[in-house]
């Protein structure tokens, strides 16, 4: 199995695929792109169900900066979700100041509750924001 990084749609989804001999769950991963509100950078996670017999997954969300030549995880958010976009992972961090321009970017992973489901992970694009964390 690779750990590679998955290549993110124009719409910000990726495709995950199921190993193993449990039934199949095709379901997609998504994330939006980092955002301020509120004074605090701020990124979510989610799934949608295309088929399958699942009926939640544990969404694991991190906000990543990128700081010299590599993307460190700032904050992290985990939490039991149905397929949609009505309940999603969060992670935040509030900004020091709103002057300095900081890349982020957001890393999701998704757990299929009781079946085998893909170790492949979300990123997003980085995106400049003005808030140094």
């Amino acid at each position: 199995m690779s750990s590679e990084p998955s290549t993110v749609a124009s719409d910000g989804s990726v495709a995950a695929s199921s190993y193993g001999r449990s039934p199949i769950n095709l379901f997609t991963t998504h994330g939006d792109n980092a955002h301020v509100t509120r004074g605090e950078v701020s990124v979510h996670g989610w799934w949608t169900k295309q088929s399958g017999p699942a009926k939640k997954a544990k969404v694991t969300v991190w906000l990543q900066a990128h700081k010299g030549s590599k993307w460190k995880s700032i904050d992290e958010g985990v939490r039991t979700v149905k397929p949609g976009t009505s309940k999603r992972a969060n992670a935040r961090k509030k900004c020091k100041n709103r002057t300095t321009k900081v890349k982020f970017r957001t890393k999701v992973d998704v757990d299929i509750i009781g079946y085998a489901d893909s170790p492949r992970k979300l990123y997003t694009k980085g995106v400049k924001l003005r808030c140094k964390v």
